[in-house]
């Protein structure tokens, strides 16, 4: 459904701004890649009573993979 949207609004959007659309485009999954990495902790492999203790001793998301 959001790709049909996103579609369909292209062309209003790119009439209004032009290119910088562009900029826009990419600059939305770029900024949400870097606070994934920043700011969420790595949990894979853990087990949920893990998980609970790695959030509750608030460990910097940078060392959780420690």
């Amino acid at each position: 459904m959001r790709s049909i949207l996103i579609v369909y609004s292209a062309s209003f959007i790119t009439r209004a701004i032009g290119f910088p659309y562009g900029y826009v485009f990419m600059g939305c999954p770029n900024s949400l890649s870097f606070c994934v990495s920043f700011f969420a902790c790595d949990t894979m492999g853990l087990a949920l009573e893990n998980v609970n203790e790695l959030y509750g001793e608030r460990i910097n998301p940078w060392e959780s993979g420690d």
